[in-house]
């Protein structure tokens, strides 16, 4: 996108106007990101060494589950540890209630 254009670009709201964007060339479709054998086999070598594995890939991280008390956690928001653990079980009877 060119950046002198915004407000032209802001202004479309068609799909008339987006193509004859693209037309004008202000827009520039992204190129498809190559999928081909090589990284698909370099990719499976390395799953094989044990690499892309781990319980992360498997399972989501406990920080996917409450991102708001991980920055709390982090941002030193409560007082203490325990004030900040009977926040959390707290929350989880509550949606678990729900």
């Amino acid at each position: 996108m060119d950046p002198n254009e915004t407000s032209e670009i802001t202004n479309a709201n068609s799909g008339q106007q987006i193509w004859k964007l693209i037309k004008d060339g202000l827009n520039i479709r992204k190129p498809v990101t190559v999928h081909s054998q090589a990284r698909c086999w370099k990719n499976t070598l390395a799953q094989r060494k044990g690499r892309h594995t781990g319980v992360g890939k498997r399972k989501a991280t406990s920080m996917l589950e409450c991102p708001s008390l991980y920055l709390k956690g982090k941002g030193n928001v409560s007082k203490d540890k325990q004030i900040l653990l009977e926040h959390i079980h707290k929350l989880k009877s509550c949606t678990q209630a729900e």
